[in-house]
């Protein structure tokens, strides 16, 4: 936890996702530092709507996402 920088970019794996548009994506960045993801962090509430199924297909378990401490 100590090597991470405010402003970093971060390559992260989706562990999972509740499919719920208010719960989180949780993501890891190393088999000890984990963390969550809420969709209104990664897209507009607009966008979800119109685009709600491929969004869901992009935001899966295995899927490689960058992320910012």
């Amino acid at each position: 936890m100590e090597e991470l920088k405010n402003g970093q970019e971060y390559d992260a794996i989706i562990t999972d996702v509740n499919y719920a548009y208010s719960f989180p994506i949780q993501i890891s960045l190393s088999p000890f530092v984990r963390g969550q993801i809420a969709f209104d962090k990664i897209v507009l509430p607009d966008t979800m709507i119109k685009e709600g199924a491929s969004i869901l297909q992009k935001y899966k378990p295995g899927s490689m996402v960058k992320v910012t401490y």
